[in-house]
């Protein structure tokens, strides 16, 4: 049918026949597989010329390699689990859900695991497979990629990130090869039958690119990847800017999160933003004032620091620890900064006025709460 006879359907019409026409590329599939698996089974493809039943399909029958692949996998799933077959002619198995699953098929598992996987999307498989075969937790990692050189001369990628012990760097690249200092050992699987591994190319290739029209979240297919249970690993690019950013949350957050896990960082900065700019968490903000019960002691000043307060202190301290030695010296340090109660809150100061807050490092601020409640010997800075 022509693209001006299809013009001329009814919108009713166009529906059921796309329906239709739907249905018999699933049941035109199962047959492909049918005879692909039969075709496999008496290794046909070495007679006319070809290596490997990879070969074949994007060779001489013209599959893509991504297409090739799974329909490989399904093809020999289907020899030992016939049952996947139906399931593809109903509508309720994808090719690339059966491509994961196939390492972890067993006879004692195959009923429960497909019926699990049934009419899910392909981030519900990754989160089953998740739990099948979990993934170790890997090392948080800033890595700068590789610009442009002469052809062949391209110079190999440098990691990079702040100077802190509690943030390691070493070479670990979700996207590219993995350095010898942060390798960890891969979740153990059925080994891939050599006939059946792409060729470096094919597992290069990249996915699919998004629509331009795609919903909200569709970009994230390719970067978010479950890993465990309630694990998912992320996996971005960005620039020098962004990398600053980073770099800045972690040292503002240091008191917070000293280890300056990327998680933290990253997760802080969206509760930031969502309670900015979600409708739905300012609804409930608004509903949780509302419930609020009126202070036991109306007049009371709270111990929370107002934000006005802590801007004015911190633009009067410079953004710097104002401890001063005996012999005059400041403190240098600007990181890790905890405002301060000069008279504490416990004996009455106050927390609205910004004579009574100070900046102060987190060694300072507890040596001075050692000293003034009686823990340490010596003056009160």
């Amino acid at each position: 049918m022509d693209n001006s006879a299809v013009n001329r359907l009814s919108d009713q019409e166009l529906t059921l026949r796309l329906q239709v026409l739907a249905a018999d590329e699933r049941a035109s599939l199962v047959s492909v597989l049918t005879h692909l698996a039969e075709f496999d089974r008496r290794r046909l493809y070495g007679p006319l010329g070809c290596s490997s039943l990879f070969v074949y399909c994007t060779t001489r029958l013209k599959f893509s390699e991504e297409a090739a692949y799974r329909r490989i996998h399904a093809a020999r799933v289907s020899l030992k689990y016939p049952e996947v077959l139906v399931l593809i002619a109903e509508g309720r198995l994808q090719l690339s859900a059966i491509a994961a699953l196939a390492p972890h098929l067993s006879d004692e598992n195959r009923i429960q695991l497909l019926d699990r996987a049934c009419d899910k999307s392909f981030r519900d498989i990754q989160r089953l497979l998740a739990e099948l075969a979990p993934q170790p937790e890997r090392t948080d990692v800033i890595r700068r990629l590789p610009s442009a050189g002469p052809a062949g001369t391209d110079p190999p990628p440098s990691d990079i990130g702040p100077a802190s012990a509690s943030l390691s760097l070493p070479g670990i690249d979700p996207d590219g090869p993995v350095g010898p200092s942060s390798t960890a050992p891969a979740a153990p699987s059925a080994p891939v039958p050599a006939s059946l591994v792409p060729p470096p190319e094919a597992a290069a290739a990249p996915p699919c690119p998004v629509p331009a029209q795609s919903p909200p979240g569709a970009a994230l297919h390719d970067r978010i990847e479950p890993t465990a249970p309630g694990r998912v690993r992320f996996s971005f690019t960005g620039d020098e800017t962004l990398l600053r950013k980073v770099e800045r949350a972690q040292a503002v957050l240091w008191h917070k999160h000293p280890a300056g896990r990327l998680e933290n960082v990253f997760a802080e900065a969206l509760d930031f933003l969502l309670a900015k700019k979600d409708p739905e968490l300012r609804l409930e903000r608004q509903k949780r004032l509302e419930r609020r019960p009126a202070p036991i002691h109306a007049g009371q000043e709270p111990r929370r620091i107002p934000q006005w307060v802590k801007d004015e202190v911190y633009a009067r301290d410079g953004g710097r620890c104002a401890f001063v030695a005996p012999d005059g010296h400041r403190c240098l340090e600007r990181e890790g900064l905890e405002f301060d109660h000069i008279m504490p809150w416990a004996l009455g100061g106050r927390s609205f006025d910004p004579r009574n807050i100070r900046l102060l490092c987190r060694e300072h601020n507890q040596m001075r709460a050692r000293r003034m409640f009686g823990q340490d010997r010596g003056p009160a800075p």
